[in-house]
C-alpha cells in the first residue's frame, strides 16, 4: 500500500510534537492539529461566555460544551483533508480520526513513563519530583483513555483504547530512537508498496 498522509498519536510527553515538527521540515507537508480545532471552538465559546470560569480541559471533557457533533465534524474534516494527501494529522485519537481512509500511515509514539516524566521535568511542563510527575502523567493517560472510549468505544465491540498498538502501522519508542531514526523509519514505510 502506498501512503500519502500520516496520522500520529502517542503517549503524553513521548515526543509526538517534536517528531511532527521535524517531519514537516523533512516532507514539506502541512499539519492538521485536531486539538487546534477544539481549542478554536473553546476560544469562540469563551468569547460568548466571558463570565464562565471553564478551563479548556473542562470544556473538552463536557459533552454539553464540546458535543459529539463537534467531534464528528472534526473527524470528517480530518478524513477529507487526509484523502487529499500530503498532510500530517496530529491527534491523540488519530487512528479514529482517519478511520476508513486507507492511504494513511498510522504512527504511535511511545516511551517508558520515567523517561517521559524526566522530559516533562526538564522542559518545565510539570514541576515536582519525578514520582509526582509520573502520577500526573498516568492520570492524564487514564483521563484521555476514558475520553477516547467515551467518544469512540461504540465503534468497537471491545471498546476503544487509543494506546492499543493494533490501531497503528508503526510503533516508535522515542527512548530508543533518535529523531533522525524515527524519520527514516517513517519515510521508509511511506515508500513501501
Amino acid at each position: 500500500m502506498a501512503y500519502n498522509s500520516i496520522a500520529i498519536s502517542g503517549l503524553p510527553r513521548a515526543g509526538k510534537t517534536t517528531l511532527i515538527k521535524k517531519l514537516v521540515k523533512e516532507l514539506n507537508w502541512e499539519v492538521l492539529h485536531i486539538g487546534g480545532i477544539f481549542r478554536k471552538k473553546y476560544e469562540d465559546w469563551k468569547s460568548k461566555n466571558p463570565d464562565k470560569n471553564v478551563s479548556f480541559e473542562e470544556f473538552y471533557a463536557d459533552r454539553n460544551l464540546l458535543t459529539y457533533e463537534d467531534v464528528a465534524e472534526a473527524n470528517e474534516l480530518a478524513k477529507k483533508r487526509l484523502r487529499k494527501g500530503k498532510v500530517i494529522l496530529d491527534s491523540r485519537f488519530s487512528s479514529i480520526n482517519c478511520h476508513g481512509v486507507e492511504s494513511v500511515l498510522k504512527v504511535f509514539v511511545t516511551a517508558p513513563i520515567k523517561v517521559r516524566a524526566e522530559r516533562a521535568k526538564e522542559d518545565g511542563t510539570y514541576s515536582g519530583t519525578i514520582n509526582e510527575i509520573i502520577s500526573i502523567i498516568k492520570k492524564r493517560e487514564r483521563d484521555e483513555a476514558k475520553l477516547g472510549n467515551d467518544l469512540y468505544g461504540h465503534l468497537f465491540p471491545e471498546g476503544f483504547d487509543y494506546k492499543d498498538k493494533k490501531h497503528y502501522d508503526l510503533i516508535l519508542d522515542s527512548s530508543k530512537l533518535t529523531i533522525k531514526e524515527e524519520i527514516n523509519l517513517i519515510t521508509k514505510k511511506l515508500n513501501e508498496i
